[in-house]
């Protein structure tokens, strides 16, 4: 019953928190005030302050995580089907083009770093480097 409560309540908070930052973000809109990043931060205080491990947090709020899987695909496959419509009408800043190209190199060392540091390394159990390459 207590693992109920303790479920409600952090469920509760986190949307209560994401509600914040939409009305946080309505006010200043701003990169830094997207209502996902203001939401996280205040969780990650929250989870300090209240002296809470991620793990039980993220124990209790497996429900959210468990209906975020369906909701994002459910959204991405409109865009999946409009893609080439998208693809016309989309039109990259040269500052927002060099921020894709940063990412692709990001992702590509992660790739390469995982793949050949943790080969390399006698320490690493397999199932851990299973984990931590990319899909």
């Amino acid at each position: 019953m207590a693992t109920l409560i303790s479920s409600f309540l952090a469920i509760g908070v986190t949307i209560l928190y994401f509600l914040l930052g939409v009305k946080i973000h309505r006010l200043w809109p701003n990169p830094f005030t997207i209502p996902i990043f203001v939401s996280t931060i205040a969780v990650i205080i929250t989870l300090v302050i209240v002296d809470i491990p991620y793990d039980r947090y993220a124990d209790f709020t497996s429900v959210i995580t468990y209906l975020l899987g369906p909701a994002t695909v459910s959204l991405a496959y409109p865009l999946y089907q409009h893609r080439k419509l998208f693809a016309q009408n989309v039109q990259l800043s040269p500052s927002s083009s060099v921020f894709l190209w940063g990412a692709a190199c990001l992702c590509s060392f992660r790739i390469i770093s995982v793949c050949g540091w943790g080969y390399q390394l006698n320490g690493i159990a397999p199932y851990l480097l299973k984990r931590l390459q990319p899909l």
